[in-house]
């Protein structure tokens, strides 16, 4: 998940603050986000024995949940250092 956010982060440059402004414009983008995500839910649930990720049949919800709140901890963490200030030379 944290792979996700971090492409949501990549979206804009610079100064940006609002990473998610115009995300619905971006069709070609909305696409590859879902299908990553389809896949990883795909990946984590049928073949998590192999990857060793969980015993059973994939990830619980709340285990979800805890992916979803950690991955979205990087959106936090960009804006933060997005509104530190950089000495420019």
């Amino acid at each position: 998940m944290m792979q996700v956010f971090n492409f949501i982060n990549a979206k804009k440059l610079h100064e940006e603050l609002n990473v998610f402004e115009g995300i619905t414009r971006n069709t070609l983008f909305l696409i590859i986000i879902g299908v990553i995500i389809v896949l990883q839910i795909i990946l984590v649930t049928f073949t998590g024995m192999a990857f060793g990720v969980y015993a059973n049949f994939g990830l619980t919800i709340q285990q979800w949940g805890i992916c979803i709140l950690i991955g979205s901890f990087s959106l936090v963490v960009n804006v933060v250092l997005k509104l530190l200030p950089i000495a420019k030379n």
